[in-house]
């Protein structure tokens, strides 16, 4: 981390400024160190040059969240398509990269930094990039070319940032939250007045059936060991792969989503979507009345819902 980042950074406790403490510095990257509230007195570390602002404890179904997430992209993070464009686009519409230009945006939930990658490319001024679970040291890894991205360590309930962005995203990630609603307005509480949210959830319509199957399923899957998991992703994605094109893909079956999954996602995203569903502790289907109430609730302006693949949600609005 540079030197800079920390005049954007606050204690989660008394939300007090942070002093730098430097144990090894590489030129201006800072390896290790700390970050010590000048109030409280809490030292938070830095490790591998990321700054690790969490709670002093993490309840459990976190913990569970972040291990199925550190496991996820170590082992899948390399081998996933940084080809997104289309797709970011898509879940931000109506956002062009023209509107990253020159903005300050926040990324809540980065995993391996795909899509702060792509941000950071339209010409964002710079990209802060979160994530609860080490995933972000993979992030760092990956992102080496990017002068303009930071990555920090921290929970999207208690984010340590005392600056208002001009745009933030959180794709794929309040549906593995305790609370998506709670979540969604403390990610709010970041951006600036004018500045545009967006958020791409898991969603009710369209998962009627399959949502407490699969839910059913992941009572089993979710108590098995990451490894295990990983050949049973790969098992599934074959099997799958079998039915879509012999049967399901001919009587329309899940047909939206499927034609998606299939059709457009490389056999390393498709095991890394199914890791990622029969792993993850949390998953919640939001429906479009909870979204509106979401809206209605925070006073969002310009508000865009739309359905995506027949089974998830993406809300786009700007604040007021």
């Amino acid at each position: 981390m540079k030197k800079e980042i920390v005049e954007i950074l606050c204690c989660i406790s008394c939300y007090s400024s942070l002093n730098l403490q430097i144990d090894e510095q590489r030129n201006e990257e800072i390896i290790r160190g700390h970050l010590i509230c000048e109030t409280c007195h809490v030292k938070y570390p830095i490790i591998n040059s990321i700054p690790r602002i969490l709670p002093a404890k993490m309840h459990y179904i976190e913990k569970k969240t972040c291990d199925s997430f550190d496991f996820a992209w170590k082992h899948y993070g390399r081998q996933l398509s940084d080809n997104l464009n289309s797709e970011f686009l898509s879940l931000v519409r109506p956002w062009e990269a023209s509107d990253f230009k020159d903005k300050v945006v926040l990324d809540v939930g980065c995993g391996a930094g795909r899509l702060s990658r792509l941000a950071a490319s339209y010409g964002a001024k710079y990209v802060v990039s979160v994530d609860l679970s080490g995933a972000v040291d993979e992030a760092l890894e990956l992102s080496k070319d990017y002068s303009n991205i930071r990555f920090l360590q921290a929970s999207l309930f208690n984010l340590p940032l005392k600056i208002k962005f001009d745009l933030i995203f959180s794709l794929g990630v309040l549906h593995h939250t305790p609370s998506p609603s709670l979540g969604f307005k403390s990610v709010l509480k970041s951006l600036k007045v004018g500045g545009k949210i967006g958020v791409w959830v898991y969603g009710k319509e369209g998962n009627k059936i399959m949502g407490p199957l699969m839910n059913l399923f992941r009572i089993i899957t979710t108590r098995l060991n990451s490894r295990i998991r990983k050949r049973l992703s790969t098992i599934i994605v074959m099997m799958e792969e079998v039915s879509y094109n012999s049967v399901f893909k001919s009587i329309g079956f899940y047909g939206e989503y499927l034609r998606y999954f299939n059709e457009q996602l490389s056999r390393a995203d498709r095991e890394y979507v199914v890791f990622d569903f029969i792993s993850t502790p949390i998953i919640k289907y939001i429906s479009k009345k909870e979204l509106d109430i979401w809206v209605s609730e925070v006073g969002l302006l310009d508000v865009m819902v739309l359905q995506r693949n027949g089974n998830s949600w993406k809300l786009t609005g700007r604040k007021q």
